[in-house]
C-alpha cells in the first residue's frame, strides 16, 4: 500500500502544490520588503531557503528515504527570513535555518524519534533559536524609509527604529497613523508590516484552502478576546495594532497544515492554545511570543488529535450503553 506524505488535507491539492501557493502568497510580501530595504531582503531570503532546502535534501540522503521536504525547506526559509530585521547577520540566519531543518528531518526519519509523535515546526524553531542567542541582531529594525541604502552582503551599519511590538511591549504610545499601518510604513520584521499584502496573500490561502482557516480563526480569536479583557495599555486601538503585529506569524506559522492536528476539532483546540499560550507569553514581555508558542503548542499535536479521538470513542461508547 502507498501512502501520500503529511499534510494530509482533504482536497485535491498536492503537497508540492500546497507550498507553491504558500510562496505565491510570499512573492508580494517580499517584493514589498525590497521596496523598503532594496536588495537586501532578497539575499536573504534566497540563502535561507537555499540553506534550508540543502539541509533538507543531505539529511534525507543520508537515510536514503525520499521524502517530498525541499518544497516546504524553502517555504521555511523563506518564512524565518521575513520574520528577520532587513539588517540580521546573513551566517547566523544560515545557521538556526539548517539547525532546525535538520531537526525537523530527524524527527521524520529516525523510527525511534518518530515514535513519540512530535512534530517539529522549523520555521517558528528557526525564529525561537535567533531570539535566544541572537537577540542583539533580532531586536534592531532599520527604519524602512532607508529604501535601497543597505548594504546587499555586508551587515549594515546604520541608526535603528522602534518597532510596532517593541512599542507595544514597552507600553509606549504608538505613533503609527492607519494609513501607515496598512502600507507598512514603520520599523519591524522586513515582511511582516504590510498589512494589506499580508490580508491578501491570508484571504489567498484561505480560498486555495493551503492554511488550516480553523487554526487561524481560534487563534486570532483566543488572542484578541484575552487581549480586551486585559486591555493592557488602556487604549482599544492597541487592541488593533497587538493583532497587525502578530498577522504574519499567525498566518504563516499557526496556520501551516504540516504541524497542525489533522482533524477540524483539533485545529480548533490548536489554534486556542497556541493564542492562549502566546499571550501569556506577551505578558511576560517575551518577544517573538507566537513563534514560541506555536513551536511549543506543535510538538504535540499529534496527541491533541488523539486526545480528541478518544474523547469521541468515549462518547460513542456511552451512547451505545445506553
Amino acid at each position: 500500500m502507498k501512502t501520500k506524505y503529511s499534510p494530509h488535507v482533504r482536497t485535491r491539492n498536492t503537497v508540492r502544490a500546497m507550498y507553491a501557493d504558500m510562496l505565491i502568497a510570499q512573492a508580494p510580501i517580499i517584493i514589498m520588503a525590497m521596496l523598503f530595504y532594496g536588495l537586501r531582503p532578497l539575499v536573504l531570503v534566497l540563502s535561507a531557503a537555499l540553506a534550508a532546502g540543502t539541509a533538507g535534501f543531505i539529511v534525507n540522503y543520508i537515510f536514503g528515504r525520499r521524502e517530498e521536504t525541499m518544497s516546504f525547506s524553502i517555504f521555511s526559509g523563506f518564512t524565518v527570513a521575513l520574520l528577520c530585521p532587513a539588517t540580521v547577520d546573513n551566517l547566523w540566519l544560515i545557521l538556526c535555518v539548517v539547525i532546525s531543518t535538520v531537526a525537523a528531518v530527524l524527527f521524520r526519519q529516525i523510527k525511534s524519534l518518530k515514535r513519540l509523535m512530535i512534530n517539529i515546526n522549523a520555521p517558528a524553531l528557526s525564529v525561537c533559536l535567533l531570539a535566544l542567542f541572537f537577540a542583539g541582531h533580532m531586536l534592531k529594525y532599520p527604519p524602512n524609509t532607508s529604501m535601497s541604502s543597505l548594504s546587499i552582503f555586508a551587515n549594515p551599519q546604520q541608526e535603528y527604529a522602534v518597532s510596532l511590538l517593541q512599542m507595544l511591549n514597552g507600553g509606549l504610545s504608538v505613533n503609527v497613523a492607519f494609513n501607515e499601518l496598512l502600507m507598512g510604513l514603520y520599523s519591524g520584521p522586513m515582511g511582516a508590516t504590510c498589512i494589506i499584502v499580508l490580508l491578501a496573500s491570508a484571504f489567498y490561502l484561505i480560498y486555495r484552502h493551503t492554511v488550516a482557516w480553523r487554526c487561524l480563526i481560534s487563534f486570532f480569536a483566543v488572542y484578541a478576546i484575552a487581549m480586551t479583557l486585559l486591555n493592557l495599555n488602556g487604549n482599544m486601538k492597541n487592541i488593533l495594532f497587538e493583532l497587525c503585529a502578530v498577522l504574519f506569524s499567525g498566518v504563516f506559522l499557526v496556520g501551516l497544515t504540516k504541524t497542525a492536528p489533522k482533524s477540524s476539532r483539533g485545529r480548533l483546540v490548536f489554534g486556542a492554545l497556541v493564542g492562549l499560550l502566546a499571550f501569556i507569553f506577551r505578558l511576560c514581555s517575551l518577544y517573538m511570543a507566537v513563534p514560541f508558542a506555536v513551536f511549543i503548542v506543535s510538538l504535540g499535536s499529534s496527541y491533541i488529535d488523539l486526545g480528541i479521538w478518544n474523547l469521541s470513542v468515549k462518547k460513542h461508547k456511552k451512547k451505545f450503553i445506553v
